[in-house]
């Protein structure tokens, strides 16, 4: 069975709620090998060991990568969302190249059931398979205000209906 890689991105604030969703696809998938691709913004070493200390109790793997805001510059933020946000878009970049299939979530969601179909579903050549986001959140008005056409297809980071994702070239 092949290994199934998962990122996030978090900073420190975030910490103990990357645990709780580390612990969640851990306990929910027990027969699984699974390598973690956490990508942190100023992530101190009580940060990291707390995840490690988890990863090694379920016998999974973690890698780390320190993020640098720097890169990001000028990218709008808000109180409650930091540049953390943006690391997605660079993940393509600061992977291994022998790893062709990840599956981006939230830091604040939790894990109710086994990911391996998620992580099984037939991209069709595409790059991105996401779930529409239905919701018209402050992320959203983000778009609105780097103006995003408002027609253009939106997607969030969380899976709300994992039966009908939509595929971006």
């Amino acid at each position: 069975m092949n290994t199934i890689h998962i990122t996030c991105g978090f900073d420190s604030k975030y910490t103990r709620f990357a645990c709780v969703l580390l612990v969640s696809i851990f306990e929910n998938n027990k027969n699984e090998k699974i390598c973690c691709h956490l990508m942190g913004l100023h992530l101190n070493d009580i940060d990291k060991q707390s995840v490690r200390e988890i990863a090694k109790k379920y016998d999974q793997d973690v890698k780390f990568y320190d993020m640098d805001e720097n890169m990001f510059k000028g990218f709008p933020v808000t109180k409650q969302w930091n540049y953390a946000v943006y690391f997605r878009l660079i993940l393509p970049n600061i992977l291994d190249k022998s790893i062709d299939k990840i599956i981006y979530l939230d830091c604040d969601i939790v894990c109710r059931g086994t990911i391996r179909p998620l992580y099984e579903v037939d991209l069709k050549g595409n790059i991105i398979g996401a779930c529409e986001d239905h919701v018209l959140s402050p992320r959203m008005s983000l778009c609105y205000l780097n103006k995003v056409n408002a027609d253009n297809f939106y997607f969030n980071s969380r899976l709300s209906n994992l039966t009908y994702p939509q595929f971006i070239n």
